[in-house]
């Protein structure tokens, strides 16, 4: 329950009440009387007056008391509701902002002879997890690698690498909470991996080529480069 009416109450976290023993039902006269006062002061549409009600098979009966769906169940609606609902909508924020993310962080032409230009790019996990998210998911093999791929137009040919490079899995900020690993004294960095190709276009006139970096529990990045 998101709604935790009884610690508003002074009865305590969920275990500290007893756990799913808890109940309302075995509350003193006084924690009852609790009740009544909170509503008072904060929701007085909490509490129905007892009144006579003429029910279709029963007859006449008094019904009224507390009424559990905007008091007990679930956030009175005004400030306490607005209150709970922006919690959630933080958590579901935060918890949002921990999936990992892709970014062609770098991307750039370098011409090495006439018409014939290097491509590279550095793609990098922003996110917190890794792109796998969890090792289990590597390990039963559902978690798909980071795939970068370069999109050929017309009167431009791949002369080195292929046209969809298989990156793995990167890395996530979370990497940087376990003991660092390292190789002749530097810490490897796993959150980004850098790609390449050679192409060769059919003229000396500019064109633009696209590159596009997807993972299915990462998503996708895309930039566009001109060769001139």
């Amino acid at each position: 329950e998101l709604w935790d009416w009884p610690r508003l109450l002074g009865h305590g976290g969920f275990m500290d009440r007893g756990g799913v023993d808890f109940s309302y039902s075995d509350l003193s006269e006084g924690d009852q009387l609790k009740e009544l006062h909170w509503i008072d002061e904060n929701y007085p549409a909490g509490f129905v007056d007892w009144h006579t009600y003429e029910h279709p098979q029963l007859g006449p009966v008094d019904i009224g008391g507390i009424n559990t769906k905007y008091t007990r169940r679930n956030a009175p609606p005004g400030k306490w509701l607005e209150e709970e609902a922006e919690k959630c909508m933080m958590f579901a924020l935060r918890h949002a902002a921990m999936l990992p993310r892709l970014s062609i962080a770098e991307a750039k032409a370098t011409r090495v002879a006439d018409t014939v230009y290097k491509v590279e790019a550095q793609v990098k996990n922003l996110g917190f997890m890794a792109t796998y998210v969890t090792q289990i998911g590597v390990k039963i093999k559902v978690s798909k690698p980071v795939i970068a791929q370069i999109v050929l137009p017309e009167g431009v040919e791949l002369v080195m690498g292929h046209e969809k490079a298989d990156l793995g899995h990167l890395d996530g900020r979370s990497a940087k909470l376990l003991k660092p690993r390292v190789v002749g004294g530097e810490v490897i960095d796993r959150s980004r991996r850098n790609v390449e190709w050679v192409v060769k276009t059919a003229s000396a006139e500019p064109v633009e080529l696209l590159l596009e970096v997807k993972c299915p529990r990462a998503g996708t990045d895309r930039k566009t480069i001109t060769l001139s």
